[in-house]
């Protein structure tokens, strides 16, 4: 048997890694695998952020899309009523959010914020005609206003009103029936706010606020906020009929030139964590989130006001 000796530098280059050797690789491994982990985690929380946003954009457009073609059917009934059973056209009720103050004395509103209220009467066919009404009421309860928390109203749902039942007008009772159409809409009372949520449907989730200012022919906004409630337009009515309310409305054949809609919306992923907040922190966290709100406008023209 023939022995073979290796010189001990040739063992030296035929052996293994060291375990120092082992645990450098290892570490430098690991850490390339975190930073591919850190940026497929950034990577997909970025997407599903932009997906959201898309989602929320998509329902917000659609919804100002859908309120535009609907507002667009508002017509004046040509019919003037007394003045203790009126028949409106158009009624705006504003009622705006008065300022709380956040942490650290910080205004937790920002902006002209506010909660409108539209109504108006739509033509069917000949003779006969039905109303409609977007307001914006509590998240669950249509027939509960939003609540107040710190003296700023919370986020709610955007509700539509579709009147139950048509009106056929004809004769001297065209008056009283036309006027009926209104008075169901009015949420005045406890028992007429019930009866509207039973004929409202559910239009957006997580509004912040949502404002609709009435123009006149001339451009001029027809608003308590930049019309005395003194001033007098034909057929036109700009009362204060509380603390804080701006009651706009539109009797005849007047109608406004234009409707400017405006609403703001938190997103699904905010809107949750809103939720989740206790009720003396909400109004802190949308003063903290108030980037986070998206906005639509849009101006809707009338085509049957008159010039």
């Amino acid at each position: 048997m023939k022995t073979t000796f290796h010189p001990q530098s040739e063992r030296r280059q035929r052996a293994g890694f060291s375990l120092l050797e082992l645990l450098v690789a290892v570490g430098l491994l690991s850490v390339l695998v975190l930073a591919l982990y850190a940026m497929f985690d950034q990577t997909q929380k970025a997407l599903h952020a932009n997906i959201a946003q898309t989602d929320v954009m998509e329902g917000g457009r659609t919804s100002l899309d859908l309120l535009a073609k609907e507002v667009e059917r508002a017509h004046p009934t040509g019919v003037t009523g007394p003045t203790n059973n009126p028949v409106y056209n158009v009624v705006i009720r504003k009622r705006p959010l008065t300022p709380g103050m956040g942490p650290g004395g910080r205004d937790v509103i920002h902006r002209d914020a506010t909660f409108s209220e539209l109504f108006y009467v739509l033509p069917i066919r000949d003779r006969v005609w039905s109303a409609a009404g977007l307001y914006v009421a509590h998240e669950t309860n249509a027939s509960q206003l939003v609540p107040v928390i710190e003296g700023v109203e919370s986020v709610g749902t955007l509700y539509r009103y579709q009147a139950p039942t048509n009106v056929f007008v004809r004769g001297p009772a065209a008056t009283t029936q036309l006027a009926r159409l209104f008075a169901d809409y009015d949420d005045s009372r406890n028992a007429a706010r019930l009866a509207r949520a039973q004929n409202s449907t559910r239009i957006l989730d997580g509004i912040v606020f949502f404002r609709v200012l009435p123009f006149g022919g001339t451009g001029i906004p027809l608003d308590g906020n930049a019309i005395p409630v003194t001033t007098v337009v034909t057929n036109v009515n700009i009362a204060r009929p509380y603390q804080g309310t701006y009651l706009t409305t539109f009797a005849g054949s007047s109608m406004p030139s234009a409707l400017e809609v405006e609403f703001g919306v938190l997103p699904p992923k905010s809107l949750i964590q809103y939720r989740s907040v206790p009720d003396k922190l909400k109004a802190g966290y949308l003063a903290k989130h108030a980037a986070e709100i998206l906005l639509f406008r849009q101006r809707i023209a009338l085509r049957s006001a008159l010039p």
